[in-house]
């Protein structure tokens, strides 16, 4: 009777692990790949890691890692514009934003990045830091309070939307995920800007 037991046990245990190297074989056990959307006004050169991916807007799905990413602006009218570089970390399952808009001077130019920390469990956290500091955060129309602010968010679509005084506001759409949490970090454009002429 020992025997039958100990025979059975060891066939189940034996298709549940080929069952399981079927599975790893077929890529189950992968992580999912991480997107990354890239936009940029003006149209701008996308480095990631040093190597030269396309055009914005640019998308594509990555391994999840730590990047650095530049974006390289094309001039206009001949005037030489800065470029942006910035260290993302690409999160599984999980699409990263970057939006620059880039204009003469640094002052006068804006931008955000959106990215996703996870942190476990079922509560979603958003944080919001600016240039400059102390810029007032609203999420669905609701007042949160003053940048560096982290507050806790339900899952699911919000408007986000960031100002301060003398500076042009800034308002995106953000999706908040359970278990993670959503860092936008955002620059906004100076009023009355220097122009280089």
């Amino acid at each position: 009777m020992k025997m039958k037991i100990t025979k059975i046990i060891l066939i189940i245990t034996g298709i549940i692990a080929l069952g399981l190297l079927l599975l790893y074989l077929l890529g189950f056990f992968d992580l999912q790949e991480a997107g990354v959307l890239i936009e940029a006004d003006p149209i701008s050169t996308v480095y990631i890691n040093g190597q030269e991916v396309g055009k914005t807007p640019h998308e594509a799905n990555r391994k999840p890692e730590e990047i650095t990413l530049r974006i390289k602006p094309d001039d206009i009218n001949n005037i030489v514009l800065d470029d942006y570089e910035t260290k993302i970390n690409l999160v599984s399952g999980i699409r990263t934003i970057v939006k620059r808009v880039f204009r003469e001077t640094e002052e006068a130019s804006s931008g955000v990045v959106v990215s996703f920390e996870k942190l476990g469990g079922k509560e979603s956290y958003v944080t919001v830091v600016s240039v400059p500091d102390n810029a007032q955060v609203l999420i669905d129309s609701k007042i949160y309070g003053y940048t560096p602010l982290r507050v806790k968010v339900p899952a699911g679509d919000h408007n986000l939307v960031v100002s301060a005084d003398k500076y042009l506001e800034k308002s995106l759409p953000i999706r908040v995920y359970a278990g993670y949490k959503l860092t936008a970090s955002v620059k906004l454009a100076k009023i009355d800007a220097p122009v280089i002429e």
